[in-house]
């Protein structure tokens, strides 16, 4: 989940990318995810246009839908945690009208966007 997490918070796309998150996966482990999450159908790739050596990896339909469990684990974390980066205020904005809230951030996701800057993590408050 937290490569799925990546793609749909921030925008994470490539192996360099996934790398800088805050858990420091190692590299075998990271590869060895990508590999396991392509075969399951969750995630995509394809070669990179503008440098051929590199992979650009994005959710399949099937790795969209889990964009409801990522939202459900982020307010249950919220609702244990005070620290987690998912502010009670972001999540209730989502809550407000969760379909709608759910079709916007797949279509944002669809299009290669993030729901938040790296910098801002999920601090929306």
């Amino acid at each position: 989940m937290l490569i799925v997490r990546d793609i749909v918070y921030y925008g994470k796309t490539t192996f360099g990318e996934f790398l800088t998150s805050d858990e420091r996966i190692g590299t075998s482990v990271l590869t060895r995810r990508l590999v396991s999450l392509q075969n399951a159908g969750i995630i995509s790739s394809e070669t990179m246009q503008k440098d051929k050596r590199k992979e650009v990896y994005k959710l399949t339909e099937k790795g969209l839908d889990l964009i409801p469990l990522l939202l459900d684990m982020a307010e249950w974390g919220a609702s244990h945690d005070d620290n987690t980066g998912a502010s009670h205020s972001w999540i209730q904005q989502v809550n407000e009208d969760r379909p709608q809230s759910l079709h916007d951030i797949r279509k944002k996701v669809k299009a290669g966007e993030a729901l938040f800057k790296p910098e801002e993590k999920m601090n929306l408050a």
